[in-house]
């Protein structure tokens, strides 16, 4: 059974698809600026895990089905429910977001920061655009930032 419900977050209002058979929350691009992800919790003290992500955004170029988010700007997530975990996700188009993240049965913990975005092509752009910006902003000539631009793109 699939319920929607609307949640309110600083300056927009945002609609989320809810799956309470698995606990899962999935971002449906309607008004929210997140992560292009779906996360699964089953209530406080259980782990918040990714369910499944947006293949070739953001958050798919460090995360993989499975991990844990830990932390989301530094606040702890193992005592928070899945729609407080929700409300720290969503936030204003652009923002920054920094989720700390466990792979398996690692006890160490990685950290990244990607920008909150409003749709999973806008995500996608702005993952490509991180992925090439070392090659506009290096001291050389425009052909030679073409030619590494190109051979980027073939390998």
């Amino acid at each position: 059974i699939t319920h929607f419900k609307t949640l309110a977050s600083r300056q927009h209002k945002a609609t989320f698809d809810w799956r309470m058979k698995d606990h899962e929350f999935h971002d449906k691009h309607h008004g929210n600026c997140g992560i292009h992800a779906a996360i699964k919790k089953r209530g406080p003290g259980d782990p918040c895990l990714v369910a499944n992500v947006l293949a070739d955004c953001q958050f798919s170029r460090v995360a993989e089905q499975g991990d844990e988010i830990c932390k989301i700007d530094g606040v702890e997530l193992l005592d928070k429910t899945l729609e407080e975990v929700i409300g720290l996700i969503g936030g204003e188009e652009g923002s920054e977001i920094t989720l700390e993240c466990r792979r398996g049965e690692q006890q160490h913990t990685f950290t990244t920061r990607i920008h909150r975005t409003d749709s999973p092509g806008q995500d996608k752009r702005v993952a490509f655009l991180k992925d090439i910006l070392h090659l506009l902003t290096e001291e050389e000539s425009p052909l030679q930032r073409a030619v590494k631009f190109e051979n980027n793109l073939e390998g």
